[in-house]
């Protein structure tokens, strides 16, 4: 297999600012669904990535009464002032886009990181986590389908293949 890293990796990026408020970087955490953002200084250019284990360090273990409806508030309560440049990572660990994956993941477990950013032409394009590895490894592992698998699903989705279902159904 010589899949390469653009291939597998995330490319609808969330950013943060280094000056970003971590309440603030933590709601675009939250909202996009992701573990990681990379950070941008105020020219564009990456300078590090705060990780959902960054904001955790952060927060303070408060508990937090429950709103007037009944529904606890469980946002948390961060350093008062800390700012993403506080907690993120950094230097950033970089991949060009046509590394093979298998050098990507390595450096990952060598280096013991759960993300690394993909560039091309000295861009940022993407970026590559333990959750796209994961994906990668599901695929192999899940049985490659059928011959009759595949007719049967060509069958289901095309119009011919809906015709021909219908005639099979009643003996034709």
């Amino acid at each position: 297999m010589s899949t390469r890293a653009e291939q597998q990796m995330s490319r609808d990026l969330e950013m943060a600012h280094f000056m970003d408020g971590l309440p603030f970087a933590y709601g675009k955490l939250l909202k996009k669904k992701v573990r990681h953002l990379p950070v941008i200084d105020d020219s564009g250019a990456v300078v590090g990535i705060i990780s959902e284990r960054d904001f955790q360090k952060a927060m303070w273990p408060a508990e937090r009464p429950s709103s007037p409806g009944g529904i606890r508030d469980d946002f948390p309560e961060f350093r008062s002032g800390a700012v993403v440049g506080d907690y993120m990572s950094t230097p950033v660990k970089a991949v060009d886009h046509d590394t093979p994956l298998t050098t990507a993941a390595r450096m990952m477990i060598e280096q013991k990181i759960s993300a690394v950013i993909v560039i091309e032409n000295s861009r940022m394009t993407g970026i590559l986590t333990t959750e796209d590895m994961l994906r990668v490894l599901v695929s192999l592992l899940e049985p490659a389908p059928t011959l009759k698998d595949r007719v049967m699903g060509w069958a289901q989705s095309t119009p011919i293949g809906k015709v021909a279902t219908s005639l099979a159904e009643v003996g034709i």
